[in-house]
């Protein structure tokens, strides 16, 4: 993949997301939600609203995090932090190498990056895995994405 098309990639993934997160918005209220719950044993992602009560679970996939004091870039897959199954979950990433040839697909190290730059990775890899969204969750200055693979009312199993 040339330079500019990896260019046309990131634009075109960013759009497509910007699309996406319109239409979780409309139909799930995410930001109307009064907190949120990760539970990375079972790979899920919880909204409750301000009663508190849950509304909504979430499937999620693991994509990276953004540390922004660093300005740097850790793709979960590689990340020993988070929990070893939510992890592995993150492994499909790596084939954006076969597709762009980039090596930055491959790193198991940080890489430097901005936050936009950081959300367009997201947006590249929401799109690798047709997910319905991303969702950024928050942990002092540091951003972990998720995307939002399946959607159920909670409750349902």
């Amino acid at each position: 993949m040339t330079e500019d098309q990896f260019e046309q990639l990131l634009q075109d993934s960013t759009q497509q997301l910007r699309d996406k997160q319109a239409r979780l918005e409309r139909d799930c209220h995410l930001q109307a939600m009064a907190r949120w719950q990760l539970n990375e044993a079972d790979a899920e992602l919880t909204f409750f609203d301000a009663s508190g009560v849950a509304q909504l679970v979430f499937s999620v996939t693991p994509l990276g995090s953004f540390a922004a004091a660093q300005d740097s870039w850790k793709w979960a897959w590689a990340n020993p932090k988070l929990n070893g199954n939510f992890r592995q979950r993150a492994v499909p990433l790596q084939g954006l190498f076969q597709i762009t040839d980039y090596d930055l697909f491959l790193e198991k190290d940080t890489v430097s990056v901005d936050a936009g730059m950081a959300w367009e990775l997201a947006a590249v890899a929401v799109a690798h895995l047709d997910a319905l969204g991303c969702y950024r969750v928050t942990h002092g200055d540091v951003w972990l994405f998720l995307a939002l693979d399946a959607v159920r009312p909670a409750g349902e199993v």
